[in-house]
């Protein structure tokens, strides 16, 4: 589309002959293009996943990018469909809109970790205390948000056990020692 603008302008100044002259301007509709955000198995909770209409040559602004959260992740920062360049939403700030393109959330996994386990003694068999997992703060559920692999847990000595995030925390994983003691320490 073409927007054609036609300004009269006249100049008047005390004695002298009046003079008009005419200005013609004419504007080009920008082309748009749509901006979309991909929380990348996340979720957005504020701001929106697309933005439409925005006109190429405009320029992104920080408020324009989502606030997104993933359990067990950290948010690292976005990246895009052209360059694949990972950012702050502050850092892309200020990005010329040439066209179409997609912003992607990319996460780090957090540990999960396993609460103290108390030294155990030795009987012959295998050792699988009870754990208490978490990812950062909540506690998990053993067989629905993690199994638990135990390792040199029969003899005396350090046994280990490393636990395996299933169904929301699939992916996720954390290890911790624990001790077995001789049977009269």
């Amino acid at each position: 589309d073409v927007d054609v603008y036609i300004v009269h302008v006249k100049a008047i100044a005390a004695g002298y002959d009046t003079t008009e002259i005419e200005v013609e301007a004419v504007i080009n509709e920008l082309p748009v293009c749509t901006v979309t955000f991909s929380a990348n198995s996340g979720s957005i909770t504020a701001g929106k996943a697309s933005l439409t209409d925005m006109k190429t040559g405009f320029l992104l602004a920080e408020a324009d990018f989502p606030t997104v959260a993933y359990t067990g992740r950290t948010f690292v920062g976005w990246t895009n469909s052209e360059t694949g360049v990972t950012k702050t939403a502050a850092e892309w700030a200020g990005t010329e809109l040439t066209g179409n393109v997609t912003f992607i959330a990319v996460w780090t996994n957090n540990p999960l970790t396993v609460g103290t386990i108390t030294d155990m003694k030795f009987n012959g068999n295998e050792q699988k205390p009870a754990l208490d997992v978490f990812c950062d703060t909540t506690k998990l559920t053993p067989d629905t948000d993690y199994i638990a692999v135990y390792s040199q847990n029969i003899n005396t000595g350090a046994a280990t056990v490393h636990v395996i995030g299933q169904g929301t925390y699939a992916g996720l994983e954390g290890m911790k020692t624990f001790n077995i003691l001789k049977g009269d320490e």
